[in-house]
C-alpha cells in the first residue's frame, strides 16, 4: 500500500515532474490543503501546484476569484 505522499510523487512522475523532497514536502503540504477544499484533484492541479512558486489558494485553483475573473492555472512545463 502506497503513502499519499507516494502516490503523489507517482504521479507527478508520470506528468513529466521530477523534484527533490524538500519541493515535494512542499507541493505535497499544498496538495493536502486543497483535498479538504475540493474532492478531486485532477492532474491540471497537480500541475499548478507544482508550476506556481508562489502559495496557491484554494479560491484559485477552484475558480472562484473575488474580482469575478477566471483564474487559469499555469500547466505549462518546460523540460
Amino acid at each position: 500500500m502506497c503513502s499519499g505522499r507516494h502516490a503523489v510523487k507517482g504521479r507527478l512522475k508520470e506528468l513529466g515532474y521530477e523534484m527533490d523532497d524538500n519541493k515535494l514536502n512542499d507541493i505535497f503540504s499544498r496538495f493536502r490543503d486543497l483535498t479538504k477544499q475540493k474532492k478531486r484533484i485532477t492532474d491540471d492541479d497537480l500541475k499548478a501546484l507544482v508550476t506556481c512558486s508562489d502559495e496557491i489558494s484554494s479560491e484559485k485553483l477552484n475558480g472562484k476569484e473575488t474580482n469575478g475573473s477566471m483564474p487559469i492555472p499555469q500547466t505549462s512545463y518546460v523540460a
